[in-house]
């Protein structure tokens, strides 16, 4: 009995880490981004046509790019500011890092074929200052061919989204002889760990960017933002995405702001109400029930910044999870142009389910937005047939 137990367990073993890989890579590749952000050319994709790893990783941060851009321009070994990563591990392979937390005026210019790095082993491949750059190995590096894009997209009038992409070529038979045995182990985790230590990057580069901005006064004066939107991301998941729909701004702002109309286009949302009088605006609370599972999930609702027609931000508290983020709604030849960003943080034992959480909360929130587009599109089908 002893023998078919011990296989049945290696086969359940086995079987759970089959699902643990295809749920949890396709997370930790696509971290943050949405479907257009995974589908969007970058530049220099062309480079490596058959690559072995690809990832595209993203999050929003809450400064406009010319804000984000002189703490990217000046990444790099010391002298300059280090990479905004785990130093530790850094060093641990053989790199002299210091991170800089502040801006430093000697590194904000970068040019085609300038070294990030002492040894010459990250070399700027093209640049555009502001927008975007390439960075990669250099030529006579035999065993790894790579672009790593470092790109800001403005979203909205002074948010950014930071977007990273790495493809990738290496030669494993060759890396080990290129490469001393020390770092040999690293190379081994190297998907992951090339996760690990791009969303901490991302995540100081958010930090520092916001920080500063906070304390510029053109920015602290031009936009009336909630502080819960500024939390934060060190952990969770951000979700983001966005939809035309054929109705104007502000009619699509009214309906979405008040949370009592979200049952009229979202089949899960049971009932919602607002729970304090006046009119609707940051502060503003509601109560709602929805459907999970079986059950039914209550929620509380809080309009944190309400800038009609063009933003309107919130916080949500389930049982289960914090949810904060946006809409911001631009008017477009078509209609309105809605883009959400949600970060969402699982309490408890829910972290456990983080990256399930991430897939279903990005089908979920693409399910809803379609439902408010099919909703006032008819609206607007039986106001021209009236």
């Amino acid at each position: 009995m002893k023998a078919p137990s011990r296989l049945q367990g290696a086969v359940a073993l086995g079987i759970a880490g089959v699902a643990a890989v295809r749920l949890i890579r396709p997370w930790y590749r696509t971290w943050g981004t949405t479907i257009e952000e995974i589908a969007r050319p970058m530049p220099l994709d062309n480079w490596i046509p058959v690559p072995s790893i690809v990832s595209t990783r993203a999050i929003t941060i809450h400064s406009r790019p010319e804000q984000v851009w002189p703490w990217i321009v000046q990444m790099g070994e010391p002298p300059r500011a280090g990479f905004y990563s785990y130093t530790w591990i850094e060093r641990l392979q053989g790199l002299e890092i210091e991170n800089t937390p502040r801006i430093l005026p000697d590194f904000q210019t970068l040019n085609v074929g300038d070294r990030l790095d002492e040894a010459g082993n990250m070399i700027v491949l093209a640049i555009k200052p502001g927008r975007y750059v390439v960075l990669g190995p250099p030529a006579d590096c035999d065993w790894l061919e790579s672009t790593w894009v470092i790109a800001l997209y403005p979203l909205g009038d002074d948010s950014t989204r930071l977007v990273a992409r790495l493809r990738g070529r290496m030669s494993f038979r060759r890396m080990l002889s290129a490469l001393p045995p020390t770092v040999w182990p690293f190379w081994l985790v190297i998907e992951p760990g090339v996760f690990v230590m791009e969303r901490k990057m991302m995540l100081g580069i958010k930090r520092l960017a916001e920080c500063s901005s906070r304390s510029d006064p053109a920015t602290r004066d031009g936009r009336m933002r909630g502080e819960s939107t500024r939390n934060n991301t060190a952990n969770g998941v951000s979700i983001g995405g966005e939809i035309i729909i054929h109705r104007p701004v502000e009619e699509v702002f009214d309906l979405v702001a008040d949370e009592r109309n979200e049952p009229r286009y979202n089949p899960e949302m049971l009932r919602a109400e607002k729970t304090s009088d006046g009119p609707i605006g940051p502060g503003t609370p509601f109560h709602a029930e929805a459907r999970s599972g079986r059950g039914i999930a209550a929620m509380t609702v809080e309009i944190t910044a309400y800038e009609r027609p063009r933003r309107l931000a919130s916080t949500t508290h389930l049982a289960s999870m914090d949810i904060q983020g946006e809409l911001s709604f631009d008017p477009v030849p078509e209609g309105t142009r809605m883009r959400w960003s949600w970060h969402v943080q699982p309490r408890g034992l829910y972290r456990l389910f983080t990256p399930m959480i991430a897939r279903v909360g990005r089908h979920q929130e693409s399910r809803i937005w379609a439902g408010l587009k099919e909703y006032l599109e008819a609206h607007e089908r039986a106001d021209v047939s009236v």
